[in-house]
């Protein structure tokens, strides 16, 4: 809904009367838009210079099963940021591979029908897809990882067509 994209719910939780007109309008009225998402982010616990994500090296040994955790957890699995840095002391990561545990070099992505295929084959074992558009969800990365797990392979959540042979995924 409106400019940003609220959810109804986020609606009735966090849209403000910014501009001060007594009408909340996340459509057409800037302030309100501006304002309700910055409610937003300040009741969702969003902090300020906290970056969307970090770079990681995983360590020797990484246990591909593992992606929610806090940055502690993450620290304390030896994963450290690229850059030097350190991860904030409080607070949860969920940890992408979004070009596969060995990277760029060896990223070969599906395409969007092959996609949506993995996704109806997931449905037919009993997993639960929210929807049939190709979009490959923390959620769907997980189920993932259970399916690469049982056929010994790395379990980065990422989809291959390697995988997809081994379901006998059949892309249009």
């Amino acid at each position: 809904m409106g400019q940003t994209q609220f959810m109804p719910s986020n609606y009735v939780d966090y849209a403000i009367d910014a501009s001060g007109d007594g009408r909340i309008d996340i459509w057409r009225n800037v302030p309100d838009v501006l304002g309700s998402t910055a409610n937003y982010l300040h009741k969702g616990h969003w902090r300020r210079g906290l970056p969307w994500g970090f770079e990681v090296r995983v360590p020797k040994g990484f246990d591909y099963r593992v992606s929610r955790d806090s940055f502690a957890g993450w620290l304390k699995r030896g994963d450290e940021p690229i850059d030097g840095k350190t991860l904030p002391h409080e607070g949860r990561g969920i940890l992408l591979f979004p070009a596969s545990a060995k990277g760029p070099a060896d990223d070969h992505q599906l395409s969007r029908p092959a996609r949506i295929a993995l996704q109806k084959k997931r449905v037919a074992l009993g997993y639960k897809v929210n929807d049939f558009d190709g979009h490959i969800d923390f959620d769907l990365r997980d189920n993932i990882r259970c399916q690469q797990v049982k056929f010994g392979m790395v379990p980065d959540g990422n989809p291959t067509r390697r995988l997809l042979d081994r379901l006998g995924v059949k892309v249009p």
